[in-house]
């Protein structure tokens, strides 16, 4: 096993220890602490969602999530913009970026461009600055029909740009991921539309 010494290492187990004396590992039992956000906003709807991302910077917790409204596409999902300083208690800034309900006092950073969208993932990309520090992958349909994973970046995180196409066909329960030392950095796993019909079962895509 080859182990980059310089990386630091998550010990959870004994794969990469030679020897240890007077120590020992304790693992703790979890505590549920129960619901950190609910659905109290009218365009939140039914339920909110974290097909989303949660990333610290400068002291601060930034979370966006989806909603869920049992309405007629598209106002039926949303991204919308938490902030926490630690992670428990979450604020819904007024933001000002998306009209609803002819107003822009909401959290809103994203509305769907077609029919809906669905399992938005946010990257903070500290190697890039400018207005594409922040990089999301959402899975949308287009008013032309093309559906598939779309792209939008923000340079602090609550003004995006218009999402565009980067992956027709590509769909619903997206992960994007940064590793700034491999050649190829911005990884995404993801399903493909005929998942089911070439493999009969849910599979994951890299």
């Amino acid at each position: 096993m080859n182990v980059d010494l310089a990386e630091s290492q998550l010990f959870v187990d004994d794969e990469i220890i030679e020897s240890y004396a007077r120590v020992h590992r304790s693992i703790h039992r979890p505590e549920k602490y129960g619901p950190v956000l609910r659905p109290d906003r009218p365009w939140e709807g039914n339920c909110v969602v974290l097909y989303g991302s949660v990333v610290r910077r400068n002291g601060k917790y930034m979370m966006w999530y989806q909603t869920f409204n049992k309405v007629e596409p598209p106002g039926n999902t949303l991204i919308c913009y938490a902030e926490s300083k630690d992670g428990v208690r979450w604020e819904k800034p007024d933001l000002g970026r998306v009209s609803y309900g002819n107003s822009t006092e909401n959290n809103i950073v994203l509305e769907p461009i077609g029919r809906g969208l669905d399992s938005p993932s946010v990257i903070l990309d500290e190697g890039d600055s400018g207005d594409r520090r922040y990089k999301m992958l959402f899975y949308g349909k287009s008013p032309d029909g093309k559906n598939g994973l779309f792209a939008s970046f923000s340079g602090e995180g609550t003004e995006w740009s218009n999402p565009v196409l980067v992956a027709p066909a590509v769909g619903d329960r997206t992960n994007l991921m940064l590793n700034p030392s491999s050649t190829c950095p911005y990884v995404a796993l993801t399903r493909r539309n005929t998942m089911m019909r070439d493999h009969l079962r849910r599979v994951i895509y890299l």
